[in-house]
């Protein structure tokens, strides 16, 4: 009885929940529901909600302000964290799509994203390999010898 009366809860407050942002039209709202991690939704308020971007109405939000407000932020993040902002901006307009919210297309798949410089393995050199075997407890060095 206890177990049934949880999961009533819990779906009337997921309910609620649901309400609450298709009650909100705003696009932090939307956004801020498309985080899928507690991470995302830090990164959603820090670097999204607090902007010009996160106020604005969805009706508003265009592919030229997306491009801008994340050309913007290449100051300060790598190319792959303005990736992950852009994958919460298109998700965020995706579900907004699904709850009839925002009938128009999904702006951010016209704003093109960030080419990520992959950084080549930083492999042990020669000459490294017995300073590193020399500092290894005795129980470990015939292993790492093998490795290497």
């Amino acid at each position: 009885m206890l177990a049934r009366s949880a999961q009533a809860a819990r779906r009337v407050t997921v309910l609620l929940r649901i309400r609450q942002l298709t009650a909100a039209l705003s696009f932090a709202a939307v956004i801020l529901s498309s985080a899928g991690t507690v991470t995302g939704a830090s990164s959603i308020r820090k670097h999204i909600i607090g902007s010009g971007l996160g106020r604005l109405r969805l009706t508003q939000v265009t592919a030229g302000k997306i491009d801008l407000f994340l050309t913007e932020k290449e100051e300060d993040l790598s190319a792959k964290r303005i990736n992950h902002l852009r994958g919460y901006l298109s998700r965020a307009f995706t579900m907004a799509r699904r709850m009839e919210k925002c009938p128009r297309p999904n702006p951010v798949t016209d704003v093109p994203k960030r080419k990520v410089v992959k950084r080549l393995p930083d492999y042990l050199r020669p000459q490294e390999v017995q300073p590193l075997i020399a500092a290894l407890k005795p129980k470990w060095k015939r292993l790492f010898a093998t490795a290497i």
